[in-house]
């Protein structure tokens, strides 16, 4: 056996009358797709065979917040199924289909554990737009998210009637607290 075997039988019996018998070979797990070979040998003769073994799955992917205000960032968290297994950890590949919601490319989850987190930028939009964003390695996950638009809650006077020439104080509110505009 090579690759990522935690254990597989060192021989097998074939009883008598049959012509096989089942095994089981249990594998480690790995941060990446690795290839996995079992080999049997009799009477000068050697059949091997290979399968993948595949990373811990993705099983979940969150969002800090939902709806968020444009040009404001966020969290995102993505969970595997299984602890890392070494240093350099499992990278799982990361997409948004909106400009509105960016992403880096890829986030690691660290050696020994099932979670990482990573920043989710926004950009200020004209209209409320719903972003999804995707973890995917083995097996992939998706959120939506809103990203919403600036826009006036109130327009109020200090007077409702005034004599030509007085002055009126006016107050614009926004939906949020935001940036000056």
């Amino acid at each position: 056996t090579t690759g990522p075997i935690d254990s597989a039988p060192a021989s097998v019996t074939i009883a008598g009358g049959a012509s096989s018998v089942t095994f089981n070979v249990t594998t480690k797990i790995v941060a990446a797709n690795t290839i996995a070979k079992v080999q049997a040998d009799l009477n000068a003769t050697t059949k091997q065979t290979a399968f993948t073994v595949l990373p811990p799955k993705v099983t979940d992917l969150s969002v800090s917040a939902d709806p968020v205000n444009g040009g404001d960032g966020l969290t995102g968290t993505v969970t595997i199924s299984d602890a890392a297994p070494t240093a350099a950890g499992v990278v799982v590949n990361l997409s948004s289909d909106n400009a509105a919601g960016t992403v880096p490319a890829t986030v690691t989850v660290p050696q020994g554990a099932t979670i990482a987190t990573f920043s989710i930028g926004t950009a200020v939009v004209t209209t409320d737009t719903t972003v999804t964003v995707t973890a995917s390695g083995n097996g992939s996950k998706s959120k939506s998210f809103v990203v919403k638009a600036r826009k006036i809650a109130s327009l109020d006077v200090t007077e409702t009637s005034v004599l030509g020439g007085t002055d009126v104080h006016g107050t614009v509110t926004l939906n949020e607290i935001g940036r000056a505009h």
